[in-house]
């Protein structure tokens, strides 16, 4: 039986404090989240041929690179889709409402989305929001292009491609953008 938990390091102290002093129960082992949902997600065949994963979440984008079966590079960066929210915020929305415009509307290749009359949107300006998503996105891009760099290894080396999981993920254009731009296929794990 396992049970995966993410947690910062006072979380940590709290649930060591409850499970082993209060109820008594050893703790085994903790694992690093990026190599938790490794785990679970990627093949044997995407692992042995060599992959990249992508944890592309709302505080930060984790890059974890397989080659051989095993783990050769592991970082977190400290930028994620919030990064994209805080932007927009910028135009005077709120967080709730940016959000909503970087769900709906927002496009990391810079294209205009087909507004939903459900959201009444007459007065949102879609270039401008565009604009903070597909700059935020990209820079977002060239840091996990650049870990690719850093790793020692090039896209031809990582023939498993790119496997991407997160919200992020969703963000509309984003997928398209980074396979093109390492020039590596992708797929969304799940």
């Amino acid at each position: 039986r396992m049970a995966v938990l993410t947690c910062a390091p006072q979380i940590k102290r709290m649930l060591r404090r409850v499970i082993e002093e209060r109820l008594g129960m050893k703790i085994q082992d903790y694992i690093v989240r990026p190599l938790a949902e490794a785990a679970l997600v990627l093949t044997d065949d995407e692992r042995r041929l060599g992959c990249m994963f992508v944890d592309f979440g709302a505080e930060t984008t984790a890059v974890s690179i397989y080659k051989h079966g095993y783990l050769q590079y592991l970082v977190t960066l400290p930028m994620g889709s919030r990064n994209i929210t805080r932007d927009i915020m910028k135009l005077n929305y709120l967080e709730e409402r940016a959000e909503e415009l970087k769900c709906t509307v927002g496009n990391a290749t810079g294209a205009s989305a087909v507004a939903d009359g459900s959201l009444s949107m007459a007065s949102t300006d879609y270039s401008d929001v565009n604009n903070y998503v597909s700059h935020r996105a990209g820079e977002i891009i060239a840091n996990i292009r650049k870990q690719l760099e850093y790793s020692g290894f090039t896209s031809s080396d990582l023939p498993g491609g790119i496997i991407i999981v997160g919200g992020g993920a969703r963000l509309n254009g984003f997928n398209e953008c980074l396979s093109k731009r390492l020039a590596m296929h992708l797929r969304v794990g799940s």
